[in-house]
């Protein structure tokens, strides 16, 4: 059985079958069963329902979510304890949101985003970069806050592939496991990986006003957990298969790394870099003009009081009388 299959680029678009193919054919969720390939099984296969808020302040917060190809749905806006969004909309003014969660159906699960620094960007723009974290939901120290979730170097995503599959099967991650410490790695048993943060950190950069998504940099990657049987083929003309007298070694297997990078066109950046510029130089003029106005009050107030001070002296020294002093 060829494990990994070479294809021409004609095959991968349109699909193809194989040995392997066929072997979980029927383990497989979703349309477009019959064949294999990178763009063939996405066709029309994305059929997702959200509820979604409209608010201002609560814009893009998933209220409930189904879909007809996946073993996972949920029609309360409390599911997780926390607030999720649709990956799409998001709130604005991040100045106070120092990580968000989006929900990815892909994956039945949302993945945390944090603030990491600010940045300019895109001809002066101070955009705010969120870096993408793995996180276990299930151990928690607040169930309302993912901030207090350990961080997870793969996520379990097994259920969410198929009902039938057993649990660490197939396993979410970083591309090449970036960040992943050196005790996962070798207990992974990960190795020719060499991964860089310019390369393979999950990144995307929110205009902070309206928290409009500038660009993305979508960097995952699928894993299954395998034991390599190291069986050897008794010679080219039979397919009988005879022990190479070695152990079973247990590693995890790269499937597919998906490196997609979303930009908003530059019309859509000019209107709002003008309007960023707008409320940020907007600010510090208000800020420059209380100020001044401030001093004009204090100086104004100043002047009347000695003013009056002076008017009451004056018209002590015409009034004797009026002197307590004499």
């Amino acid at each position: 059985m060829e494990a990994f299959p070479h294809r021409n680029a004609v095959e991968q678009l349109e699909g193809f079958t194989s040995d392997l193919f066929k072997s979980l054919q029927d383990k497989m969720t979703g349309p477009n069963r019959a064949k294999s390939g990178f763009i063939y099984r996405y066709n029309g296969s994305r059929s997702y329902n959200y509820t979604i808020k409209s608010g201002l302040m609560e814009k893009g917060q998933v209220l409930a979510f189904a879909s007809e190809h996946i073993p996972f749905s949920f029609s309360s806006p409390d599911y997780y304890g926390f607030p999720i969004y649709d990956g799409l909309t998001f709130v604005p003014m991040l100045f106070d949101k120092p990580s968000l969660n989006i929900f990815q159906p892909d994956f039945c699960r949302p993945l945390n985003v944090k603030f990491n620094k600010v940045l300019s960007m895109f001809g002066g723009i101070e955009v705010h970069e969120y870096v993408i974290k793995l996180v276990d939901l299930n151990q928690c120290n607040d169930v309302n806050d993912i901030n207090t979730c350990p961080e997870l170097d793969k996520l379990d995503i097994s259920q969410c592939t198929s009902a039938s599959l057993p649990d660490n099967t197939i396993f979410l991650s970083k591309a090449h496991f970036y960040g992943s410490s050196n005790e996962t790695i070798e207990q992974m048993n990960i190795q020719g990986f060499t991964p860089t943060r310019d390369k393979h950190e999950a990144l995307i950069y929110f205009e902070p006003y309206s928290g409009t998504p500038l660009r993305a940099h979508h960097r995952v990657q699928l894993n299954i957990d395998a034991i390599i049987d190291p069986m050897k083929t008794s010679n080219f003309e039979s397919e009988q298969l005879t022990p190479a007298g070695r152990k079973g070694i247990k590693r995890m297997i790269p499937l597919v790394w998906i490196d997609q990078e979303v930009n908003v066109n530059d019309e859509t950046i000019r209107i709002l870099r003008m309007v960023h510029f707008a409320l940020r130089y907007g600010q510090i003029i208000i800020i420059t003009l209380a100020v001044v106005l401030i001093i004009i009050i204090i100086v104004v107030m100043e002047v009347i009081a000695r003013r009056k001070a002076k008017n009451q002296r004056i018209e002590r020294g015409g009034n004797p009388k009026s002197d307590p002093f004499l």
